[in-house]
């Protein structure tokens, strides 16, 4: 009971800004303001929250405002296109969660999802990102990010697509999962990948899971996949060459890995006699960039979200058994790496609360269904960023570990 009294009251502090709350129901259902996203985005003011209920929805952009974006509770959610999202001026956030993007059609930009010239913190969550095969040449990241400050993405699939490798490389200029540049990246219990052979006949050398350059970017608890290449055939004669699970390039440019699950993609079968094709690699830093690996394995924490006042959700933590742990609580996401705590600090904002959560048990699993109590008055809604810090049962240290953003809502929200 104790550490349920400490759980709740993550949730009644004072320190919040309320948000406006527009809600869109692809079937106009009671309760609804919109049809579609556009022109709840167009409507917001920055901060609110945009509650979209279950539907196919089409592509839609945000300029210069932070929103949060969220499905609503246990609602199935698809965006076919290709969004932008750009300019969230400093110091305000974009939070989407739970939402499904998938492009259809022959691309027409470098990603499904895009996120472009955000000095603000933009942080996606239980989300997946996801290509159509096509028969083209253009290869097509699932979340292209350039000119980023902050980017966070947390328990999410990104499966892009290879396309011709101009560098000559196997895979190298052909992102698959996420393609970063000049931007600041955090990637969390998350599965990266690019796409093997298409078929029709079309040669490509394998994609890469990540692409980053000129970029600072951290990965923890992912799979980070490469894809296959293609097969011989009597013109090309060699197999096309896998691709690489990461591939970090620049001066200045880094690449900070946890536990993570590298698997570069095999080379392409030769024709006849021909040579079979180069396997990718694990992790490739390229002209200046810098590769390193933090030595402890990763920790997850997941949180139900959105929730209204009186419903019950759960709260779920995975570490190494009987471990203690923190939960670290914020109104603004954070990406200040602390390497003595093996981690990547990533709540801040306004207020820092730090709560005693007990421990793990023997398999290393807490989980606890909790109730959301009353928000403070006047909260139609607002977002938390919930960090999990264990102490490390080996070294004694604490290590920042998995992350969550946790959304209450009102209880008149429809």
């Amino acid at each position: 009971m104790r550490r349920i009294a400490c759980a709740l009251a993550l949730f009644l502090l004072p320190a919040v800004s309320s948000a406006g709350v527009l809600v869109v129901d692809a079937s106009g259902g009671p309760g609804s303001d919109f049809t579609a996203i556009q022109p709840a985005v167009n409507a917001a003011s920055p901060g609110d929250t945009i509650l979209v209920r279950a539907g196919d929805y089409g592509p839609f952009f945000t300029l210069g405002k932070g929103l949060s974006l969220i499905a609503d509770t246990g609602a199935a959610v698809t965006v076919h296109g290709e969004p932008l999202l750009q300019t969230v001026p400093a110091g305000e956030t974009l939070l989407v969660r739970g939402i499904d993007f998938e492009q259809l059609g022959t691309p027409s930009g470098f990603g499904v999802l895009t996120l472009f010239g955000n000095d603000g913190a933009v942080w996606i969550e239980d989300c997946s990102v996801t290509t159509a095969p096509a028969e083209t040449d253009q290869p097509w990241a699932a979340l292209y990010i350039e000119d980023c400050a902050q980017v966070t993405v947390v328990r999410s699939t990104l499966v892009g697509r290879p396309g011709w490798d101009s560098f000559g490389g196997g895979g190298v200029l052909t992102p698959g999962g996420i393609r970063a540049v000049d931007s600041v990246v955090h990637v969390q219990d998350s599965h990266l990948e690019a796409e093997g052979p298409l078929p029709g006949g079309w040669y490509f050398h394998g994609g890469t899971g990540l692409v980053a350059t000129d970029s600072q970017v951290t990965a923890e608890g992912c799979v980070l996949r490469g894809g296959d290449g293609s097969d011989g055939d009597s013109f090309t004669c060699t197999g096309a060459k896998g691709g690489h699970a990461v591939f970090v390039q620049g001066p200045g440019a880094s690449f900070v890995g946890k536990d993570n699950s590298y698997e570069p993609g095999a080379g392409g079968v030769g024709f006849g006699a021909c040579p079979v094709g180069t396997p990718g690699v694990e992790v490739w830093p390229f002209n200046g960039a810098v590769a390193s690996e933090l030595p402890t394995v990763a920790r997850s924490l997941s949180i139900d979200s959105p929730v209204r006042e009186g419903q019950s959700f759960t709260l779920s933590l995975q570490g190494q058994p009987f471990e203690p742990v923190l939960l670290l609580v914020g109104d603004e996401p954070g990406s200040t790496p602390y390497p003595a705590y093996a981690g990547t600090l990533l709540v801040g904002g306004s207020f820092l609360s730090l709560i005693p959560f007990g421990a793990v048990d023997g398999a290393g699993q807490l989980s606890l269904v909790l109730v959301m109590p009353s928000l403070p008055p006047a909260a139609d809604a607002f977002d938390l960023y919930v960090q999990s810090v264990f102490l490390d049962s080996g070294t004694s240290t604490h290590v920042l570990a998995g992350a969550s953003a946790l959304t209450p809502l009102d209880g008149s929200v429809p």
